[in-house]
């Protein structure tokens, strides 16, 4: 009995439909995302993998665990351990280098170099308030700081 696409081709064409050939076992078709397709799938999702690493690699820094002051913590610690690089202390603004400078929020490798400089130029800082002569720190970025910095 013909089927419905097979009166179909008759009313269009006049003729009648040709043969339907044998059905190839499923085991011998193509699956989807074969041969090219899957090995670009294969390259691109490795290629955001490769991205992703690099990506947590390169923009994780570690800073040092720095508490408030008057925190039980630092209140408990002898003076040697409240020196500036350990734990629980607050970095002294006068005597901090570059690199322990980047290490608080929101000063970079541009702003802690300035600080530098400045502190050359004009002599030690007498109070935290005195960083807004600093290109790039203003009040906002001062009260950031306040709670991990200090003028001794």
């Amino acid at each position: 009995m013909p089927s419905d696409s097979d009166k179909a081709w008759e009313r269009m064409t006049g003729t009648a439909a040709p043969p339907a050939g044998p059905k190839r076992p499923a085991s011998t078709r193509t699956p989807p995302l074969a041969g090219a397709a899957k090995w670009g799938a294969v390259a691109v999702l490795g290629a955001v993998a490769v991205f992703a690493i690099g990506w947590v690699l390169l923009t994780s820094r570690t800073r040092p665990a720095i508490t408030r002051p008057g925190t039980p913590a630092s209140a408990s610690q002898p003076d040697a351990a409240r020196e500036p690089g350990n734990p629980g202390s607050l970095l002294d603004i006068n005597t901090a280098t570059a690199a322990q400078l980047e290490h608080l929020p929101g000063i970079g490798p541009a702003i802690a170099s300035r600080i530098v400089a400045d502190r050359a130029k004009h002599g030690p800082y007498l109070t935290v308030e005195q960083l807004d002569r600093v290109d790039g720190i203003g009040p906002k970025t001062i009260q950031k700081l306040r709670p991990y910095i200090a003028v001794k």
